[in-house]
């Protein structure tokens, strides 16, 4: 199924000029502007609008991506978009020797479904660019239905497949690769529970890239800090409020952004407890 998925996308893509140029880092934090990714596509039905923002909205750590999409409503049962990098070398590519594991944090759109799928490319060839078809291999990952709040998402690199249609070598390099592309897309579909999506929408990734084992959520580091920025201010009213109902209780930090009091739940305790440290400075 993932294999007739690549070949219909491939189809069906309507091309975005990329909102900023070479500015990738793989893996990325997005704490500058050299690790923001690039507006690679949007298909079947299309969109209407579609922009990368870099944002000081805490996700996993630090700053995070805001995408805002509106799909355009078409005749089409599905549309989606891509971003990444078309190819990327040393030192900004700078992937973990013991690497096993791609993760990404998402905080997902307030109404609405979206699925994920990533896709890696690798230069089996060893020419330093990314050429399908020319000896490079494309892997890809499962299909995943993004959950609400704010969630990381562990893909195993043993779960991803070949769709280069045998072009490269079949073996994944991603820890010896001398240049990479990632296109991480993004889909409403009519199959999701919320169907379509047709309102403007808005949600923020974070922590993308392959790393070493599972990676989780760094716990706050002093109460009231729902942002994690080290004051305590209006913008962690901010984070409670965006991240209002999430549950970190099963997570093995126990915590995630909005969480100003650390118990496991975003609710009304956590604006309590930023209203009782307001201004404190976080040591």
């Amino acid at each position: 199924m993932s294999r007739t998925r690549v070949s219909i996308v491939a189809i069906s893509l309507v091309a975005c000029a990329p909102s900023f140029v070479n500015a990738a880092e793989i893996p990325t934090e997005f704490e500058s502007p050299q690790s923001i990714l690039d507006r690679l596509f949007s298909f079947f039905g299309g969109v209407r609008t579609f922009a990368l923002t870099p944002s000081t909205n805490l996700l996993f750590s630090g700053d995070s991506l805001q995408i805002d999409v509106e799909f355009q409503p078409s005749f089409f049962s599905a549309a989606g978009i891509g971003i990444g990098t078309a190819g990327i070398t040393p030192p900004a590519l700078h992937v973990a020797p013991n690497a096993d594991t791609f993760s990404i944090t998402v905080q997902s759109p307030t109404t609405g479904d979206l699925s994920l799928v990533v896709t890696i490319q690798e230069d089996d060839s060893g020419d330093g660019i990314i050429d399908l078809g020319l000896g490079d291999d494309e892997w890809e990952s499962p299909l995943l239905v993004l959950q609400p709040g704010t969630n990381v998402y562990n893909i195993p690199t043993s779960t991803f497949i070949d769709t280069g249609l045998g072009s490269g070598n079949g073996i994944m390099n991603f820890t010896t690769t001398t240049a990479m592309g990632l296109i991480i897309t993004f889909e409403s579909n009519t199959n999701l529970p919320s169907g379509l999506i047709t309102t403007p929408t808005t949600f923020f990734i974070d922590h993308a890239g392959l790393y070493a084992g599972n990676q989780v959520i760094p716990p706050l580091v002093c109460l009231g800090d729902a942002d994690g920025s080290g004051a305590i201010d209006f913008s962690d009213i901010t984070s409670v409020l965006g991240n209002w109902q999430a549950n970190y209780t099963a997570s093995p930090t126990g915590t995630g952004p909005g969480d100003a009091d650390g118990d496991g739940l975003v609710n009304f305790t956590d604006i309590t407890t930023v209203l009782g440290h307001w201004q404190v400075i976080c040591p």
